[in-house]
């Protein structure tokens, strides 16, 4: 999900709109940082995990952090 908004509104949106509960791993990027981090070894064995055990994930991300995103994959 991506907003404008604060990680809590976008959050409170999502679930709103139903495109996450509860029961999602909720992953925050707000900077660069953030998305190696989540994209660490560690937590690519966690996602593994959550992936076999039928367990859904979502990634809530501000456009600071998706422009960054971006402009890498550009190069």
């Amino acid at each position: 999900m991506l907003t404008g908004d604060k990680f809590e509104t976008a959050e409170n949106i999502g679930m709103s709109c139903r495109l996450i509960s509860n029961e999602f791993k909720i992953y925050k990027c707000q900077v660069v940082a953030d998305v190696y981090e989540v994209c660490s070894d560690q937590n690519l064995e966690l996602n593994n995990t959550l992936m076999l055990e039928g367990k859904k994930r979502g990634i809530i991300i501000t456009a600071e952090a998706l422009t960054m995103i971006l402009a890498d994959l550009a190069i």
